[in-house]
């Protein structure tokens, strides 16, 4: 055990520069030999409870890496499902939106992103944007929700578990990166970190337009050609005839698919925009999910 990794083990002497004195640690943050046990128990069980999906499955993998004298605590699955609660308390229906984005920046074992990530494929809404269960698992994971793991054996102790019940999601594109974000909070850098992985916040975004009368009706796109940003009217779209009506308390629920054309505000592409959309209620765009297509991609103004 040399360098770095021995000081933390052994311990050592280090200047304070507030006090100019020499202050002396213990050292032993890391059990190497307990934690190493552990992770060979956690591979081992790791396959047999990788299916988070499974609710019959009460064991906690992580329960098998007991905590260090360091940050690297995992947190408890029930600690972790009451945060996810309160989350849905004070954000009634955001797992029922297929845009909604949900972001973990401080990522130690991947409960939390499972939690999320269930909840969306569990949610009723979801099942009708995406009726088929690989395509809303797909988009989900490639396009909802976003991480942050500290260390390489975080990153992967995490990565392993959110994508480890499914090979080809798992050797699919997805948003979790090996980045310390408590480091850059408190340099005061961590939005500069986020916007480095997940994209840059402070692109020159066009001003709304104020036309629409419709409660969330404008839907802002990049060109695929020149990357510039456009804002599309989603009015155009509600004189089209419903796929599914059902109803609700304050009246029907439509959903319907439809194609906006429109031309890039930069460089004058002409997009074409296919969307499904939902109404609720009528003349209130409750959500829009624009499908893949070779012209344009939703901009997240935000992660």
């Amino acid at each position: 055990m040399t360098g770095r990794r021995a000081l933390v083990q052994a311990g050592s002497d280090k200047l304070n520069p507030k006090t100019g004195l020499m202050d002396h640690y213990d050292g032993h943050l890391f059990d190497e030999g307990v934690f190493n046990d552990s992770v060979r128990e956690f591979l081992r069980k790791r396959r047999e409870l990788a299916d988070y999906f499974d609710e019959s499955k009460t064991e906690d993998i992580f329960d098998y890496i007991p905590p260090q004298k360091t940050n690297q605590i995992f947190t408890p699955k029930r600690i972790v499902k009451m945060m996810v609660d309160k989350l849905e308390e004070e954000n009634p229906g955001c797992f029922d939106d297929p845009e909604k984005t949900f972001a973990d920046l401080y990522m130690k074992s991947g409960l939390y992103i499972t939690e999320v990530v269930k909840r969306l494929y569990r949610s009723e809404k979801m099942k009708v944007w995406f009726p088929d269960d690989k395509e809303r698992i797909r988009h989900i994971l490639q396009k909802q929700v976003y991480g942050m793991a500290p260390t390489r054996i975080i990153y992967l102790i995490a990565t392993n578990y959110i994508l480890g019940f499914d090979k080809e999601l798992k050797e699919a594109d997805h948003h979790f990166v090996e980045a310390d974000a408590a480091e850059a909070a408190k340099s005061g850098t961590r939005q500069e970190l986020v916007n480095e992985h997940f994209g840059n916040n402070n692109e020159d975004i066009p001003v709304r337009p104020q036309k629409s009368s419709l409660i969330n009706g404008d839907f802002l796109v990049r060109c695929k050609r020149c990357k510039g940003l456009t804002w599309i009217d989603l009015i155009q779209a509600c004189d089209v005839s419903a796929d599914f009506f059902r109803d609700r308390p304050m009246g029907p629920e439509r959903n319907y698919s439809a194609v906006i054309y429109s031309k890039c505000k930069r460089c004058g592409n002409e997009l074409e925009l296919p969307f499904d959309i939902c109404e609720y209620p009528l003349g209130t765009i409750e959500a829009a999910v624009l499908k893949d297509n070779n012209t344009a991609e939703k901009y997240k103004v935000k992660v």
